[in-house]
């Protein structure tokens, strides 16, 4: 497996909560071997108060590294690779307006509004499962709209 393999991982996880002008960022560590990595195992993770995004997250990750050549094994076996995720929701603020500076009689009040949104970030971390070192990392934000039924 080349390690640009495993970087493409960081398009799928926004899979698991697809986000709305959504950032997404990368990383991994040049020095490791990554044609070396054959299973992994999950290394824990966050109590899912939200059991079924906790299910579509896990099930994006396992489908990609599957799909990369790794193979899924029990926490006990030494697996070469540990994932670990880690869910957050903060509130920004957003100001929409509009400014209406035209002479009369095309001239109107102007307004603004501030708007609380809240921001729902997710973040994917794989280890060496010897070192415990981070090889790779990824995290996805953006504004997340409450309304919105998101897709399995």
């Amino acid at each position: 497996m080349r390690t640009s393999t495993l970087l493409c991982i960081a398009g799928w996880m926004l899979l698991a909560r697809v986000v709305a002008a959504q950032e997404v960022n990368y990383d991994h560590d040049q020095r490791a071997n990554f044609s070396a990595y054959h299973t992994y195992a999950w290394a824990g993770g966050p109590n899912p108060a939200d059991d079924l995004n906790h299910a579509r997250i896990v099930a994006a990750v396992d489908r990609q590294l599957t799909a990369k050549g790794l193979t899924p094994v029990d926490s006990t076996r030494n697996p070469d690779l540990l994932v670990v995720y880690r869910v957050g929701l903060h509130q920004d603020f957003e100001i929409n307006g509009y400014d209406n500076r035209e002479p009369p009689p095309y001239g109107g009040p102007s307004w603004a509004r501030l708007e609380q949104v809240p921001v729902d970030t997710l973040a994917i971390g794989i280890l060496d499962g010897k070192t415990r070192s981070l090889v790779w990392r990824a995290s996805a934000s953006g504004d997340l709209d409450l309304n919105k039924h998101y897709p399995r």
